[in-house]
């Protein structure tokens, strides 16, 4: 009798769990036919993915346009957009990146964009100073001035030799 009274408390908790999550639902669902909730939902979403993929073609353009920097008059705003726009819906077609696609990357990627440009410039400095340093001559070392002649080293008398026994006695 006692086994039976423990499974309905069990059954009446795991369906007071599954009543709890229906009723969150039916309040989120509630909450979006409310004007302005679409865009709330949409913010909690995050970005589209053509944003995101317009975003990583910045970070790549922003890399790349410091050693050519032929790219960036071809590599407009607009031509970013409407690439990452075309590429999103390819990628919508086949279910590619559904998840978007750099779910869970903010941080790395905040890092790269910031760090990523500074890293290519640092690199082509310290290329172009080495560059400028082996193009240098390389400086002789200066020359000793030459010797007079021979130096003279004056006379100093020499101490007196002492003659020292060990174990004898001396009288």
């Amino acid at each position: 009798m006692e086994q039976v009274r423990e499974q309905e408390q069990a059954i009446s908790a795991e369906q007071a769990a599954d009543l709890a999550a229906l009723q969150a639902v039916a309040a989120e669902q509630g909450a979006a036919a409310q004007p302005g909730a679409a865009a709330q939902v949409q913010e909690q979403a995050g970005p589209d993915l053509a944003g995101e993929l317009a975003a990583v073609a910045g970070i790549a353009l922003a890399v790349l346009s410091v050693p050519y920097p032929s790219l960036a008059p071809i590599w407009t705003e607009q031509a970013v957009q409407g690439v990452a726009k075309a590429a999103a819906a390819v990628c919508e077609k086949h279910g590619w990146l559904s998840g978007g696609f750099m779910a869970g990357y903010g941080p790395e990627m905040a890092l790269l964009a910031t760090a990523g440009p500074l890293v290519v410039a640092s690199y082509g400095a310290v290329k172009a100073d080495t560059a400028a340093r082996r193009a240098q001559p390389e400086k002789q070392p200066e020359a000793l001035p030459p010797v007079a002649g021979p130096v003279q080293v004056p006379d100093v008398p020499q101490p007196e030799r002492l003659t020292v026994h060990v174990g004898t006695v001396q009288a």
